[in-house]
């Protein structure tokens, strides 16, 4: 599944550019074909700069412990650093298990290893990050991923799909307004806990989906319940994403006490609405299509997909690499 949005960016106008073509689906012309800008279609064409690479939010989300878990080594195969909990062709991040010197800027060997494969070297470089706090994932940019490598990668992550051990990334959404009156986040956020809606909690490279259960006035905490424990995830800053009514918000969280699959937090002092119900997906006419440029592995010359559903500010197509 590819997600493009077209939104323009800084990377240049001829390198963002796709094409997209209908037909059967416009009454008005047998045939029709639309060119737009696209701000995540070539998005990791060049490596991101340190600061956006950190908040690269793109590929899957990994929970697989044991036997289900990809580990990752930096440098040599036996160098092992820890395990993977975010994964995508041109990023990991793993949870350490010990140090790891994250100040060496060079390209460096990284191997990934999961149930009895182990795929690499791939070329990459350590994140640098401002927040460096026990319990805080390392990142590594990928560089120069070959499509082979890259059907590798993504193979080993059809397998954490299969094994229930993986799920789509949840990508950070841009904010659109901001809410600081202290009783309308107070009367948003009540309503959302009645209503049960769900959410995703990020901190540096891991995500979890939970559901805000329900607001105590008493103490004036906020109680969510999370698909998977959260006791390890260590100190705050925290971000929650929430599902609400008409829109999405999004929350950061500087204080907050996990423990197992229960998360407490006080009230945010800011609200920020990240998105409007009506950006919802709907599913595309038969016979729409799109021709671009894969984003990693240009070298394939242009490509064409069906389009399976349309957004106004994106679409969602299925592609190989």
């Amino acid at each position: 599944m590819l997600a493009i949005s077209t939104t323009a960016s800084g990377v240049p106008q001829h390198r963002r550019r796709g094409r997209l073509i209908m037909e059967g689906g416009n009454p008005l012309s047998d045939r029709r074909s639309v060119e737009f800008r696209s701000r995540d279609a070539l998005f990791n064409v060049i490596p991101l700069p340190p600061a956006e690479a950190a908040l690269d939010d793109s590929g899957y989300s990994l929970h697989g412990t044991g036997a289900d878990a990809i580990t990752c080594s930096v440098g040599t195969l036996d160098g092992a650093i820890g395990v993977v909990t975010r994964l995508s062709p041109t990023v990991v991040w793993v949870m350490p298990k010990g140090e790891v010197d994250t100040s060496d800027a060079r390209a460096l060997p990284v191997y990934l290893s999961g149930c009895g494969v182990t795929l690499g070297p791939i070329r990459g470089a350590f994140i640098r990050t401002d927040a460096e706090t026990a319990g805080t994932p390392v990142g590594l940019q990928l560089a120069n991923v070959s499509l082979e490598q890259g059907r590798q990668i993504l193979t080993l992550l059809a397998d954490a799909l299969k094994r229930g051990v993986a799920e789509p990334a949840a990508s950070a959404l841009p904010v659109q307004d901001t809410i600081d009156e202290a009783e309308r986040i107070r009367a948003i956020l009540l309503a959302i806990s009645t209503a049960g809606n769900k959410g995703v909690l990020r901190r540096m490279g891991r995500t979890v989906r939970l559901v805000l259960e329900r607001y105590n006035a008493e103490t004036e905490q906020l109680e969510w319940h999370a698909e998977d424990p959260v006791t390890d995830w260590g100190e705050a800053p925290y971000d929650i994403d929430v599902i609400g009514h008409n829109s999405a918000y999004r929350m950061r969280l500087e204080a907050g006490t996990p423990g197992g699959q229960r998360f407490t937090s006080p009230l945010p002092d800011v609200l920020f609405r990240i998105r409007h119900r009506w950006h919802r997906r709907s599913p595309a006419p038969e016979g729409v299509r799109v021709t671009f440029h894969h984003p990693l592995w240009r070298e394939q010359g242009e490509m064409e997909r069906a389009v399976l559903d349309l957004s106004f500010s994106g679409m969602c197509i299925r592609c190989r690499p």
